[in-house]
């Protein structure tokens, strides 16, 4: 069995808009994880796709792992929100995030745009 998830896609809003992108580096990313992070994601997929066969609807093909009962990706600020509540009520300490980090060369100036994948986001766990 596959131990790593295979990180290929960000969603980020800029502008405004949300936007599913390749990553920072365009590089797909393998990412080894221990078994019981494994078994977590498998029994996530499973029930995203027990929830789309009783809505008698597929699973969006975009390969995101985390989205919005809807489907859609989920907004960077609401990941942030939740993953700060969840530390924060397990008792985790909450490591800043560096101000303008990541950039991209090809972004205008300004703020960084927010990230899911800054904030865990995961895509492509084939």
């Amino acid at each position: 069995m596959d131990r790593v998830i295979r990180i290929s896609n960000q969603v980020q809003r800029i502008g405004g808009e949300l936007y599913q992108d390749t990553t920072k580096t365009g590089k797909i990313r393998p990412v080894p994880l221990p078994l019981i992070c494994l078994a977590a994601l498998r029994w996530h997929q499973l029930r995203q796709a027990h929830e789309a066969e009783k809505r008698d609807t597929k699973l969006d093909p975009s390969g995101l792992v985390f989205t919005t009962h809807a489907g859609r990706p989920i907004e960077p600020r609401n990941l942030n929100r939740s993953f700060s509540r969840l530390t924060a009520s397990a008792g985790l300490r909450t490591i800043p995030r560096r101000p303008g980090h990541p950039t991209r060369s090809d972004q205008p100036p300004g703020p960084a745009p927010e990230t899911a994948a800054q904030s865990g986001l995961i895509t492509d766990h084939g």
